[in-house]
């Protein structure tokens, strides 16, 4: 199957681990391509290098109910980038309904 499909050198044995190696290489192309076109509507134009540092620096953390989003500190860019991203696909409004833990009790203990 590596020869058929002329791949670099990947280092899996079986016919699945290469099928679901590159189905992963693939989906993750069009998800740079996705999101660099979603950018450049918005007059943001990105590398895909850019674009993959600004997605390694964002992260949710689960908090209960919801989640938190956070980010790394990196340039003016690459933040730029971030809060687009955030704002195209709505990634924002995921830490507005997040219940934080200590608000979990507070609403427990009010309940009895």
């Amino acid at each position: 199957m590596k020869t058929t499909l002329d791949t670099r050198p990947i280092y899996l044995q079986n016919d699945d681990s290469i099928k679901a190696h590159l189905l992963l290489c693939t989906l993750s192309v069009y998800v740079l391509t996705e999101i660099a076109a979603q950018l450049k509507k918005v007059n943001i134009h990105a590398t895909p290098d850019e674009i993959q540092e600004a997605l390694k620096g964002m992260y949710a953390t689960d908090r209960v109910i919801g989640y938190e989003l956070g980010h790394l500190q990196c340039d003016k860019k690459i933040d730029e980038i971030r809060r687009a991203v955030e704002k195209i696909y709505h990634l924002e409004s995921l830490e507005k309904e997040a219940i934080r833990k200590n608000e979990l009790k507070e609403i427990r203990k009010n309940l009895g």
